[in-house]
């Protein structure tokens, strides 16, 4: 997975860990901060992080009632954490 080949990039092209800076586009970004928890060790070594046009709030704005209904439904009948992370109003 993108973890393991993190992990064997920087630990085998670098003796000593450099600041690390992550860059996203689009579903990328959402990507990116999917991957941050996993992470974690490397967290002193973290620099920035720039996403570029990613869905950080989710698709909130559509012309579907289907959608906004299945929006409804899994935010808040299913408590679906996604949504929530996608609102950022994870913890």
């Amino acid at each position: 997975d993108a973890i393991s080949l993190i992990d064997r990039l920087l630990l085998s092209k670098c003796s000593q860990l450099p600041k690390i800076c992550l860059m996203g586009h689009s579903m990328g970004g959402l990507i990116i901060r999917a991957a941050l928890p996993r992470l974690e060790k490397y967290k002193k070594n973290f620099h920035s992080l720039v996403t570029l046009s990613s869905p950080h709030l989710g698709y909130t704005y559509s012309s579907s009632k289907l959608i906004d209904v299945g929006l409804w439904f899994l935010n808040n009948v299913k408590k679906c954490t996604s949504i929530k992370e996608m609102n950022m109003n994870d913890k």
